[in-house]
């Protein structure tokens, strides 16, 4: 009876040790599948949101885009203006405000639809940027807008732009079919160059939301607008 005891025993280890051995992968390294908790912790997605709307609905954007906009009033003060000094001014989120568009988008962002609402040429103007542009023509200067936007949609870009206050400028410039592809920053260096190469032109200063808007050759001095809804290289 021992002995049996001790065959069946003997067998059923046996076994299970087959079965262990026949279970462990060949040749493959194992792969950790627990970490330690970060130190960083991503903000859930709809508490960003949140954080956004409160800081537009709370007016605390007014107050950084004041702050911000004095200082280039005052230093508009403190330089020579001439009829060749020029501005460049951003579009979207610089000169007019798209936030309304984008919280009823729930801050998603679809081309078609951002596409007919610029066709719609209804965005309200940033006052601060409509203060400091009304400036720089009160002192003698120029200003142009340079924006991503495409080809398509540069008139209704200039029709909005002038139904709400900004008159008087020189041009608008958007993408042709050969600049679509191009980074914010390649795009607006480029259009920057050719206007200080055509000899007419001395920059004097960039305004925009982005931080591509400022980069590369010829900015003069920089105007850094808030934007904490979106990013463009």
């Amino acid at each position: 009876m021992k002995l049996l005891l001790a065959s069946l025993v003997l067998c059923s280890l046996l076994c299970a040790s087959q079965a262990f051995h026949a279970a462990e992968p060949s040749n493959e390294t194992l792969v950790q599948a627990y970490f330690e908790e970060p130190q960083y912790h991503p903000v859930p997605l709809y508490q960003v949101k949140k954080q956004i709307k409160d800081y537009y609905h709370s007016g605390a954007v007014n107050q950084e885009l004041d702050a911000v906009i004095q200082n280039a009033r005052l230093y508009l003060k403190m330089i020579n203006t001439t009829s060749r000094s020029l501005w460049v001014f951003d579009v979207d989120e610089t000169s007019l405000s798209g936030y309304d568009e984008m919280e009823s988008l729930d801050f998603g962002y679809v081309s078609k639809l951002n596409h007919d609402w610029v066709l719609q040429s209804d965005a309200p103007a940033i006052n601060q940027t409509l203060a400091l542009f009304k400036d720089i023509q009160s002192y003698g200067g120029n200003v142009v807008f340079l924006t991503g936007r495409k080809d398509t949609e540069c008139d209704a870009t200039r029709k909005n732009l002038e139904a709400v206050g900004y008159t008087g400028f020189l041009n608008v410039l958007c993408r042709d079919p050969s600049e679509y592809s191009l980074t914010a920053e390649v795009f607006k260096s480029a259009r920057r160059t050719s206007l200080v190469q055509s000899g007419l032109y001395d920059i004097q200063g960039c305004v925009g939301d982005q931080y591509s808007d400022l980069r590369g050759p010829y900015t003069g001095y920089r105007v850094k607008l808030p934007n904490y809804i979106y990013y463009l290289p």
